[in-house]
């Protein structure tokens, strides 16, 4: 299973490996990715749903720490979550996307770049 649907969490579940078996894709907003698409089911769903392990896709380690005591308080074995440290990832995708969100809000909407007045010539 993996919990989070952002930029690495997409990541995680387009390159998941055909031979084995997803038995779940959960984030909090489940709502929001479902309106652009994604095969995203509510936190809710954890309980309900058989699986080896749980990935927490989720880069801020604030957030994952946060995602990590929350499954921890549902009863989640700690040897079936896992975390993957942001040292770990070199992808072209993830970084390009990263790269994107310095120029959106929370709501994913473009803001244009401030010009400091020292910048201009």
């Amino acid at each position: 299973m993996i919990y989070g649907a952002g930029i690495f969490g997409e990541e995680l579940h387009e390159k998941f490996p055909k031979e084995l078996v997803l038995s779940g894709w959960v984030d909090k907003q489940a709502d929001y990715y479902q309106s652009l698409g994604k095969p995203v089911s509510s936190v809710k769903e954890i309980a309900s749903v058989s699986f080896d392990y749980i990935v927490i896709a989720v880069l801020n380690p604030s957030t994952a720490d946060q995602i990590e005591n929350n499954l921890l308080e549902i009863c989640i074995p700690a040897e079936k979550i896992l975390r993957i440290s942001e040292q770990c990832i070199d992808s072209t995708y993830t970084k390009n996307k990263m790269q994107e969100l310095e120029n959106v809000d929370e709501n994913y909407r473009y803001v244009p770049a401030t010009v400091s007045p020292d910048s201009r010539e």
